[in-house]
C-alpha cells in the first residue's frame, strides 16, 4: 500500500470513528464536536482521492479557524475507574488522535517526492494542526476550573 492509499484509509477510518463517537454522545456538545471532526476527515479523504485520480488542481481554503491504522484498535471511550467518561477525557483522547495524525502525515511527507502529493499532505497536516489546536483550547477551557484557583485581584491575566 502506498502512502496515498494509506492516508485515504486513515481519513476514512477516522471519520467513521468520529461518527460512532458522535452517535454514542448524541444530544450533547460532544456530538457536535465529533460530527465536525468527522466531516473534516471526510473532506480530507475526498481531497486525497482527487489527487490519486489526478483530478486535483489546487488546494482548497479551510473553513475552520502503513502498517497500523490509528483508529483501528480504538473502541468506545471509557474510564477505567468510573462508569462514565468525562467530557474532558473525550477531548483529551481526540487531541491525542489528532497528534498521532500529525506525526503520521509528517512521516508521509518525508517519504513522498511527488509535488502534488507533498502539497496535499502538507495541507492535510496543517488541517490536523488546526483540529489539535481546537481540541487543545477545549481541554484548557474545560480543565481550568479544576486546576486553576486564583484571586481575581492578584492573579496574572492572559494576553489576547
Amino acid at each position: 500500500m502506498n502512502s496515498l492509499d494509506y492516508a485515504i484509509r486513515l481519513e476514512a477510518d477516522g471519520s467513521g470513528y468520529y461518527r460512532e463517537q458522535a452517535k454514542l454522545n448524541a444530544g450533547t456538545t460532544l456530538e457536535r464536536i465529533f460530527t465536525m471532526l468527522a466531516a473534516e476527515e471526510e473532506r480530507h479523504e475526498l481531497l486525497l482521492k482527487d489527487i490519486r485520480e489526478n483530478v486535483f488542481s489546487t488546494l482548497p481554503t479551510s473553513d475552520l479557524p502503513l502498517n497500523k491504522n490509528l483508529f483501528s484498535d480504538e473502541g468506545p471511550l471509557k474510564n477505567e475507574i468510573r462508569d462514565t467518561i468525562t467530557q474532558l477525557e473525550i477531548y483529551q483522547f481526540a487531541q491525542g488522535m489528532e497528534e498521532k495524525s500529525i506525526a503520521l502525515y509528517a512521516g508521509l511527507l518525508k517519504e513522498t517526492t511527488d509535488e502534488k502529493e507533498r502539497a496535499l499532505l502538507m495541507f492535510i497536516e496543517q488541517q490536523e494542526h488546526v483540529h489539535a489546536d481546537i481540541l487543545d483550547e477545549l481541554v484548557v477551557r474545560i480543565s481550568r476550573p479544576e486546576e486553576w484557583v486564583e484571586s481575581a485581584e492578584f492573579g496574572p491575566r492572559e494576553e489576547y
